[in-house]
């Protein structure tokens, strides 16, 4: 269930948050997921985020709640898969559009982001290959924080 599911999610930590929402992005977007899956992994996803939200500690931006930015990369794909898939329908647009609004009123995102993954749904052509260059992207700006971070540490610990 999605109950279950998002509680597990959240039980496993922010250190998994991005590879947990990759995975999902994954099965989100592969070729064998049907309609139904798709939407099923978003509205796990928007339980999640919800989640998230609850625990975020408040005057917390977007970018610093982990479960928000892990989710941030793959959900632009994993609309456009599912809108792909639905067949590009008014129903299916109204769907993923209501959620996209829940999101944008309840700031779980910043508004250029829901911008950008409004647009995304309907516009990106190749949600695999827009999935693989996301996850890509946030991977490397994930090592040179951490690559920043080592370093500062580093200098601080110098006499």
């Amino acid at each position: 269930s999605v109950k279950a599911s998002s509680q597990w999610f959240m039980a496993c930590g922010p250190q998994c948050a991005p590879g947990l929402a990759r995975l999902m992005g994954v099965r989100c977007v592969g070729a064998a997921a049907d309609a139904g899956h798709q939407m099923h992994l978003l509205y796990l996803a928007n339980d999640i985020l919800f989640k998230g939200l609850a625990a975020r500690p408040p005057g917390a931006s977007p970018a610093q709640d982990t479960v928000a930015a892990a989710f941030q990369p793959v959900l632009g794909p994993m609309l456009a898969a599912a809108f792909a898939k639905a067949g590009k329908t008014e129903e299916a647009h109204t769907k993923l559009g209501k959620m996209l609004g829940f999101w944008r009123e309840r700031a779980v995102y910043d508004e250029p982001v829901i911008a950008n993954m409004e647009a995304g749904m309907t516009s990106i052509d190749n949600p695999a290959i827009a999935l693989a260059t996301a996850v890509a992207t946030a991977a490397a700006s994930a090592a040179a924080a951490a690559a920043a971070a080592a370093a500062s540490q580093q200098q601080q610990q110098q006499p």
